[in-house]
This record gives C-alpha cells, structure tokens and sequence, in this order.
C-alpha cells in the first residue's frame, strides 16, 4: 500500500476490495505524484504513459505551465483530458495524446496557441474541436480513429504533414448533418454571430489528398445557399490549352 498511503487516503471511505481496484488507486498516485514532480521542478517534458488503469488526468495537469513537450499516450481506459490543459498554452509545443481511449477532446485544446505538433491518432474521435486554426500547428496526426468530417477551419492550418488514414469518412451521398459546436459562434459564410445554425457539407481536397468532408457552420438558410454556390463554382477549374498561336484558356467542368 505504499503508493497508495503516499497519494492519501483520507478522502476515502474504505480500502479498495479489488486488486483491479488497488492497482487503479496506485496507477493513479503514480501519475499525481509525476505531474507534481513536473511542477516542482518546472520540467520542459512531461510523460504520462502505459498507466493502463488510470481513466482521468488530474486537473492540476494545468499547473506544469513550464512544460513544452507533453505525451499522455499508451493509456488504455484513458477517456478524459481535462480543460485545465489549456493552461499550458503558453509554452506547450508538442501535445501526444495517442494510444488511448479518447471520445472528445475538451474545446480548450483550440487554445494552445503555441502548439506546433499534435498526434491523438489510435483514439476514438468521432469530432474534432472547432477552432484548431487558433493554433499554429504543422502536424496534425488523426489516424485510426472515428472520424466522419472536420470541421472547415482545419483547413486553414499551415500544415506540413498531416495523416488522415484509417478513419470512417462520410461519402459525397451522405444525409447526415452533425450537430453545431458552441464553439463556432459566428457563421463560416457571413461572418455574423450564429442563429439557428445549420450545416453545409462539403467535399474538397485537402492536404494533396483526395476530397474529405468539411462541416461548414452557417447561420440560416440564405447563408447556406451561398455556401453551396461558393463551392459549386469551385467546381469550375481553368485549364490551359496549347494551339499553333500561342495559349487559350478555356473552362472545364469537373464531375
């Protein structure tokens, strides 16, 4: 009971009955006893990993302000990062948070403004945040995960590198129409704080990629028209043609 007795065990009511029990208590300690090392030293690298029972980080994650390079990764119950993260904005450049059992990540991650490179691939995605071009990242790790579209301001990102594969993607003759973020509170096409809010689907190469499903968040029906007009006549691409008297552009439309 070492580990256990060093985390505390005043706040609980009894001792744990099971060793999966015990072994989550003392995983735990570990990962506290970790982050307070890092904030007491004011270390530049964190690592959380192979901690197979924990399922939260602790709030307090938002007190290693020192750090810049941060792997939470390899956690197999791991489901929460807690919105205390974004208090590490000023210094963290490298977030790993691949390899564990992630559903959503907390809007708070958009607010990592010195963030260059981010991996959250082998997790269970089905959304990313809205607002990630906020930050300057240039690469963008996605693999295995549940994604079905992104949201449109990622293609904003100054990406170098970024890896899509193994994710669920919705087709060209999808109905669906996900659910508005609160976070995307003015409208893609007009600019004005969001009413309603619909969604306009669109499929478009992103990243010297074929087409992938962008989710635009616009204000009403007239904004969402012209979200589709915007991007039928990007449909339209010029094209050069050759003749014995020198070179004629001429419109061709794409299926």
């Amino acid at each position: 009971f070492r580990l256990v007795c060093m985390h505390g065990l005043h706040g609980l009511g009894s001792p744990p009955d099971t060793i999966e029990e015990l072994q989550k208590m003392e995983q735990c300690a570990v990962v506290d006893e970790i982050i307070q090392q890092a904030i007491d030293g004011q270390y530049l690298r964190l690592y959380l990993q192979h901690h197979p029972s924990v399922e939260r980080i602790p709030a307090f994650l938002g007190g290693a302000r020192d750090v810049r390079e941060l792997w939470i990764s390899h956690n197999m119950r791991l489901k929460h990062i807690p919105c205390t993260i974004a208090d590490l904005a000023q210094n963290l450049t490298h977030l790993d948070l691949s390899h564990n059992a992630l559903e959503y990540l907390p809007h708070e991650v958009s607010q990592l403004h010195s963030l260059k490179r981010f991996n959250v691939s082998h997790n269970q995605l089905a959304a990313l945040p809205f607002g990630l071009a906020q930050t300057p990242l240039t690469h963008l790790n996605l693999r295995h995960n549940c994604l079905q579209y992104l949201p449109y301001d990622v293609k904003a990102l100054p990406l170098e590198e970024c890896q899509l594969e193994g994710n669920p993607f919705l087709s060209p003759t999808t109905d669906l129409r996900p659910e508005v973020p609160e976070s995307a509170r003015l409208c893609a096409q007009c600019r004005q704080p969001m009413r309603d809010g619909l969604v306009y689907m669109a499929f478009t190469p992103f990243h010297d990629r074929q087409r992938q499903p962008f989710a635009y968040y616009v204000c009403d029906g007239e904004c969402f028209l012209d979200c589709h007009k915007m991007h039928f006549l990007d449909t339209l691409r010029p094209a050069t043609k050759t003749t014995a008297h020198g070179t004629s552009m001429e419109v061709i439309f794409d299926d």
